[in-house]
């Protein structure tokens, strides 16, 4: 059993935190939207709102003790960015960051991501 951080509840980071829940990982989840976090709360080890462009929210979600974290948002080309530098700033061992386009790609791993994926 893994932990796991999925940030972004969209249709993708729904998708993933439930199956990994499925697999019996640790997961915790962090979103803006009260309504989703609620939805996915009763499925997942532990839920949280907030905004993890604030450093100090990925702080007190401790980024260091998960295996891997995934940054689930890609229709925000710069929450993206700064989310997954910000994982790697404090420590995350492992980061995978969600694209759609090539430069997004990019960018994703320049800035630290360790794996993209194309969902």
């Amino acid at each position: 059993m893994a932990s796991m951080l999925v940030i972004g509840l969209g249709r993708f980071g729904k998708h993933l935190s439930i199956e990994l829940a499925k697999l019996e990982h640790q997961v915790l989840v962090i979103d803006t939207d009260q309504s989703e976090v609620n939805k996915i709360a009763p499925l997942v080890t532990a839920a949280q709102i907030g905004n993890c462009m604030d450093i100090e929210v990925l702080r007190k979600a401790g980024v260091r003790q998960f295996d891997v974290c995934f940054v689930c948002i890609s229709d925000n080309f710069q929450s993206s960015l700064e989310i997954t530098s910000l994982l790697k700033e404090l420590g995350a061992a492992y980061v995978v960051a969600k694209a759609d386009r090539d430069i997004h790609a990019e960018f994703l791993l320049k800035v630290g991501a360790d794996d993209v994926v194309y969902p």
